[in-house]
């Protein structure tokens, strides 16, 4: 794996979990430009990496880091500690969990897939052209 792959990786997990904050917040009809913007990180990681089998192991990479990544961001003021009360923590912990699983589970994941996979075809034909 090259540096290039873990450059992408990290800029791929950090614009899927940006975009899927940002979408998940400011819900008011922006569903099918969340998907479109995963689309386009998806099909630009796959053309910076190319290699279909590290295009797949890093597609699942980002989003297990995307998913965490999330997580630590919405819970904050538990790991601050400004909540006084365990019990919020705990409130905090489960309903962030419920957020991130239930926005972006089968969906993240088959977008960052297929479309990664897309995008590593597209970079191999570029890449030939070139040659």
């Amino acid at each position: 794996m090259k540096v290039k792959d873990l450059f992408a990786l990290l800029l791929w997990t950090v614009s899927s979990s940006i975009i899927a904050l940002l979408f998940s917040f400011f819900n008011s009809g922006f569903f099918l430009l969340t998907y479109f913007f995963w689309v386009a990180a998806a099909i630009l990681a796959g053309i910076v990496i190319v290699d279909l089998k590290n295009v797949i192991i890093l597609s699942v990479a980002s989003y297990f880091f995307s998913s965490a990544l999330m997580f630590v961001l919405l819970s904050l003021p538990v790991f601050l500690g400004t909540l006084s009360y365990q019990i919020l923590s705990d409130l905090v912990f489960s309903q962030n969990l419920k957020l991130v699983f239930s926005f972006t589970f089968p969906s993240l994941l088959l977008i960052n897939i297929v479309f990664g996979v897309v995008g590593g075809y597209i970079g191999e034909i570029l890449l030939a052209s070139h040659s």
